[in-house]
């Protein structure tokens, strides 16, 4: 089994819940610190991708924070800067020197530097998904690691319906993501178009996780009120 890091956006403008979806509380945490503790499960290290400005909960010092260095450009550009962040460290890159903004948060809340636990940590691929999916099932994560073979990207499909933002790319996908968004390209769909990706059926999925509850996502008030309730 290859090991992967993990990467989690936090963009978007929670228009339809009307407030900041990473700080709604499940239980005793947020559902950001929540997403974060369920890819920790089976990835790392973990990055999480945010727009500059955005407040977000106290996260594992061993979490990096990054933030899109394109306004407005769309859960593509959150995809391309976590990928990019990590490609930083990988093995592969030597003593490479960070370029991105970043930001590292001590147990206490409060910003602090130096190379984040898990730099240059051995890991063949990246999983990707977003701070609004609170029922991941991190066997999911290990099951796309599986999937990916000589695949740049595994991704769960569901018809003709891809789901890019529950799936593992390998750092081979910035390229692609880069030659796309110089296309003028936002949509996270686009990179499911291109050569390489392997597509995974849902019913694979479901040999981890029956409900399909990783690929439940809380955009709604009525939504965050029906997790709650259950």
């Amino acid at each position: 089994m290859i090991r992967v890091a993990g990467v989690i956006l936090c963009g978007g403008q929670s228009r339809r819940m009307g407030r900041s979806k990473a700080w709604l509380p499940l239980g005793d945490e947020t559902l950001l610190q929540r997403v974060v503790r369920l890819v920790r499960e089976a990835a790392g290290p973990v990055v999480v991708v945010a727009p500059h400005g955005q407040s977000l909960p106290t996260l594992p010092a061993d979490v990096r924070i990054v933030h899109d260095e394109r306004n407005e450009a769309g859960p593509l550009e959150g995809l391309r800067v976590g990928l990019a962040a990590l490609a930083e460290f990988h093995p592969t890159d030597g003593n490479s020197t960070e370029r991105h903004s970043t930001e590292r948060h001590s147990a206490d809340g409060n910003p602090t530097d130096g190379t984040p636990a898990g730099a240059g940590s051995s890991f063949e691929a990246v999983f990707a998904t977003a701070c609004d999916t609170p029922l991941l099932c991190p066997g999911v994560i290990r099951l796309l690691a599986g999937e990916l073979g000589e695949h740049w990207a595994a991704v769960p499909i569901d018809g003709a319906h891809f789901h890019p933002l529950t799936a593992v790319y390998r750092l081979a996908a910035l390229p692609v993501i880069e030659s796309l968004m110089a296309r003028g390209e936002s949509r996270l769909s686009a990179l499911c178009d291109q050569p390489g990706v392997r597509a995974i059926p849902l019913e694979r999925l479901r040999t981890v996780d029956p409900r399909l509850d990783t690929l439940l996502n809380i955009n709604r008030p009525e939504e965050y009120a029906a997790l709650m309730r259950r």
